[in-house]
């Protein structure tokens, strides 16, 4: 049977192939190729700064990673900036230049500037494309909490704000007739506020600040209008809503038990 692919597919499906069995060398030598042969596509360009890593060039790596994530903000492509600026930060945590390009698009995109813990750990960021991170830049609010402050405070009525808490520690409380139950810990990239947006019941729990905290809060016409163009994000929420759920549940009774004894 005849192939349809081109050259370039079949080059293509080679060096992804390689990739996917580790054989980063391999890999490496296929993108080389295609590289000295012609046009040098962005995705390429991806995958070579990863096998320079893994073939042992890091500092090679984040510069091209780097470089990328510089051309995209030129073209005010955030989201694809900081995908590039979280796999150099990845390979080098301590690169002056990318956490400067992060804090700077970061700034540009949003009005403040994200941590690299906050990116890496979000869901809600991996999952926006350009159009819906620019409703959120347009939207969201920042919000700074000092320690003691509450957040979020149980049985208030839901008004659908999420909330992304981006620098900082809070803590989840659960409040019961007996006192509060601490049943979870947020910290840098965790997004809470789910359950109110999800089911529109007064909040579940209490969220105190435990540190100087910086919160992202997104009204609920921005959140709609992100639902509409990226359906996966409620399918997101979703999941953390029933892990939530799941780990209250199990740290309320285990409270029980010990108030019991």
């Amino acid at each position: 049977m005849a192939s349809n692919l081109t050259p370039e597919d079949s080059g293509v499906e080679a060096y992804q192939q390689k990739m996917n069995e580790g054989a980063y060398a391999e890999a490496r030598a296929l993108i080389e190729r295609q590289i000295a042969g012609g046009p040098v596509h962005e995705d390429l360009r991806d995958a070579y700064a990863e096998v320079l890593w893994r073939t042992g060039e890091p500092e090679r790596a984040v510069q091209m990673y780097l470089e990328m994530a510089q051309a995209a903000v030129r073209q005010e492509a955030y989201t694809w900036a900081i995908g590039f600026l979280k796999k150099a930060h990845a390979i080098d945590p301590t690169h002056a230049a990318t956490l400067a390009l992060l804090t700077e698009i970061s700034k540009q995109a949003l009005g403040v500037a994200l941590t690299p813990e906050a990116l890496s750990r979000c869901s809600l960021f991996e999952l926006l494309d350009e159009t819906s991170f620019r409703v959120l830049g347009q939207a969201a609010v920042w919000r700074l909490y000092m320690p003691g402050q509450v957040i979020l405070k149980a049985g208030t009525p839901s008004d659908r704000r999420l909330f992304v808490l981006l620098r900082g520690e809070a803590e989840v409380l659960y409040e019961d007739e007996t006192g509060s139950v601490p049943v979870g810990h947020l910290q840098a990239g965790d997004i809470f506020g789910e359950v109110g947006f999800l089911t529109l019941r007064p909040r579940s729990a209490t969220v105190v600040a435990r540190s100087r905290t910086d919160v992202l809060e997104i009204p609920a016409r921005a959140m709609d209008q992100i639902l509409t163009q990226r359906p996966e994000v409620q399918s997101m929420l979703m999941q953390l809503y029933q892990v939530r759920l799941e780990k209250t549940l199990q740290a309320v009774k285990a409270v029980a038990r010990r108030r019991r004894k």
